[in-house]
């Protein structure tokens, strides 16, 4: 529903990508500026919709948008490619619009590798489980002891001069609740990433 709004009104379309726009930024920042729940719930509700239609639509604008400022593409290819995508010619462009309007912001951010994660080397767990205590006489809680090794990506350590990879490790405690949210979330990501609609808007930028 809200990739129909979207599609059809104008209006809805460039709010929509103000908030691509603002969410590309702030990630190549380090920022996190996307709308909180509440913030997509209140766009869900006037667009008769539900939050994660919404979330949705944001992400696969978000990643079109990027995507077409890395390749430089021109505002008038973008009114076509959006047309493909189902698009209505007033809404491809009003989004090609804007989107030539930011595409310096959008491009100093996407053109060179700002994201400084650093990257996953190995990750050993421990599970500790509190059997008995004269203290508590609760149910068993089970927890998790992590220990996550990263490095620094190799683009931060300079061209000329390298040096070996910097090692961190990281000491983490959490619950399995909070450990199956946490693997929800990314096995959600993987699959949103491998998804008809994504694989859609990459092959049509592409061309």
């Amino acid at each position: 529903m809200a990739m129909t709004a979207c599609s059809s009104d104008p209006q809805v379309a460039l709010d929509f990508a103000r908030v691509a726009v603002k969410s590309i930024v702030a990630g190549g920042k380090g920022e996190n500026l996307a709308p909180s729940s509440k913030g997509f719930a209140a766009a869900a509700r006037r667009l008769n919709t539900n939050e994660e239609d919404v979330r949705h639509t944001v992400s696969l604008l978000s990643r079109a948008l990027a995507r077409a400022a890395k390749l430089n593409v021109p505002a008038d290819r973008m009114v076509d490619f959006l047309a493909r995508l189902g698009y209505q010619d007033q809404v491809s462009e009003t989004i090609a619009s804007f989107y030539s309007e930011q595409l310096p912001s959008i491009r100093s951010v996407v053109s060179f590798p700002l994201v400084t994660a650093p990257i996953y080397k190995s990750l050993e767990w421990r599970l500790d489980v509190e059997v008995a205590s004269r203290r508590s006489h609760s149910p068993a809680r089970p927890s998790f002891l992590l220990k996550l090794t990263t490095s620094s990506p190799s683009f931060l350590r300079g061209v000329d001069h390298p040096s070996p990879p910097a090692r961190k490790v990281h000491y983490l405690q959490a619950d399995y609740k909070t450990l199956r949210e946490i693997c929800a979330q990314l096995e959600q990501a993987l699959s949103e990433s491998k998804s008809s609609q994504t694989r859609r808007i990459l092959s049509q930028i592409k061309e």
